[in-house]
């Protein structure tokens, strides 16, 4: 039966490269399983915005998933800027060490345009209005950690509890549905390859989701 380890990172810390080297050399795996699909994928490898703004992108997710594309984009590029980090780059490593060291790669992740459509029909601008404003007046309460590191368990639980109450829209298809497809997509490479020892590198807020899925 083949051995799955979940490694959760935060896609903006130079500490998740160190996070998944360590977790090769501990575990040898045959196969890296990283989240991503394969357009999110060849755009990181060539350095691109995998959803460019165009009238063409926003005819084909819809004008909400149009927005939290280019709103998400934003903020992990200028979130990279500020700690001196490629956003993603944990999944450039896995894709260095998979080739040095002779390792499968397996892309796990739901394809990109289907979840951006997903948002388009559950994202509603008014939780988002309802969100700032209650933070604004204080009533939310955030957990804090540090940008450029890995957040405990704790603080991704405490974190996804505000987004699952507060954003349920978005919730929905960023985290729930892309847990369940990647858990379903882990479960087919397991079968095919019964012997195999699997890394699965992963945002930690899919971390918990997912391991149950597998359970």
């Amino acid at each position: 039966m083949a051995h799955i380890h979940l490694v959760g990172t935060n896609h903006v810390a130079a500490a998740s490269s160190e996070k998944l080297k360590k977790a090769v050399e501990t575990y040898h795996p045959s196969i890296l399983a990283i989240e991503l699909d394969k357009h999110r994928f060849d755009a990181l490898l060539k350095g691109m915005q995998p959803s460019k703004p165009s009238f063409a992108l926003l005819r084909l997710v819809g004008i909400r998933g149009f927005f939290f594309a280019m709103i998400a984009s934003y903020a992990q590029r200028r979130i990279g800027a500020i700690v001196n980090v490629t956003p993603g780059s944990e999944f450039l490593t896995a894709a260095a060490l998979a080739k040095e060291k002779n390792i499968s790669l397996a892309l796990i992740d739901r394809n990109i345009f289907i979840t951006l459509r997903r948002l388009h029909t559950s994202f509603k601008f008014r939780h988002l209005f309802r969100f700032l404003i209650r933070g604004m007046r204080g009533k939310i309460k955030q957990p804090r950690f540090a940008l450029d590191s890995v957040p405990s368990p704790q603080i991704v639980a405490e974190l996804l509890e505000v987004f699952k109450k507060e954003l349920p829209g978005l919730y929905l298809p960023l985290v729930d549905e892309r847990n369940k497809v990647m858990a379903r997509n882990l479960q087919a490479i397991a079968r095919e390859h019964p012997n195999a020892t699997i890394v699965a590198v992963m945002g930690a807020a899919h971390v918990k989701g997912v391991q149950e899925l597998l359970s």
